[in-house]
């Protein structure tokens, strides 16, 4: 339970920094052990002489009508609401990531999706493209660094800004769209299923792409904090941000 108190951080927009918490879901399953809520390790030993004190003597069968009976539907939709937010991620992360599949083609990456065919046997679909990129060649991308080098100017006046945006910007998103965790759980949850979705797609394009960082090519630009060890185009803010802007249009 210990992940949840990164929601504490919701009651100011700031907070939703502590929303990268949202993987602290995971400590969810720590409530399934009991033991591990409040982080008591005597709660175990309490259950079991708090057991033994009340249930009296064993009825076969259980204790009858004051429980359901009748088993739960077989459904992959319906027993969604069931589980708690990580192991919805799994299903719903795993539905998502078998319709897409990634490509590269005479050093052209694709980004492609299936359109599933229900209601037989077997799946069946058609791969239609989503996105191709080509990679800038060398003359371009260090052009760039001249405007690399002009923006350096304004490192002082958005520090605040660029240090508040290298977690996902929910507080950002948040001050255009009020979201708060009390009242919009599965929008939160969608927009973190969302977010892992286009990171998968981004990561792909940044490995086939493997685009230098501006730092890499001059040491003059020193960035102002540590980069991230991957490619930089595609850029993953802009994927990102464009990604929760559509999810939340369409709500």
């Amino acid at each position: 339970m210990s992940g949840l108190e990164g929601f504490e951080g919701f009651e100011g927009f700031e907070g939703f920094e502590g929303f990268e918490g949202f993987e602290g879901f995971e400590g969810f399953e720590g409530f399934e052990g009991f033991g591990g809520s409040g982080g008591r390790r005597s709660s175990s030993g309490a259950l079991i002489a708090h057991r033994d004190g009340i249930v009296g003597p064993w009825t076969s069968g259980g204790i009858g009508a004051s429980w359901p009976t009748t088993p739960m539907n077989v459904s992959t939709s319906e027993n969604l609401g069931h589980w708690d937010p990580r192991i919805r991620g799994f299903v719903l992360r795993s539905e998502l990531l078998s319709c897409v599949q990634f490509s590269l083609n005479a050093g052209v990456p694709t980004l492609w999706h299936i359109d599933v065919a229900t209601g037989g046997a077997t799946p069946t679909g058609t791969w239609q493209p989503l996105v191709t990129m080509v990679r800038p060649n060398e003359a371009t991308l260090l052009a760039q660094l001249d405007l690399v080098n002009g923006w350096a100017d304004l490192r002082a006046d958005r520090a605040r800004e660029i240090l508040a945006q290298t977690a996902p910007q929910y507080a950002f998103w948040g001050s255009v769209v009020p979201l708060y965790q009390a009242r919009h759980p599965r929008t939160l949850e969608l927009l973190h299923l969302a977010l892992s979705l286009a990171k998968c797609a981004e990561m792909n394009f940044k490995n086939a792409l493997c685009v230098r960082r501006p730092h890499e090519y001059s040491a003059q630009v020193q960035p102002m904090l540590k980069t991230p060890i991957h490619g930089s185009l595609p850029s993953g803010h802009s994927t990102e941000a464009h990604t929760v802007a559509y999810v939340l249009s369409e709500l």
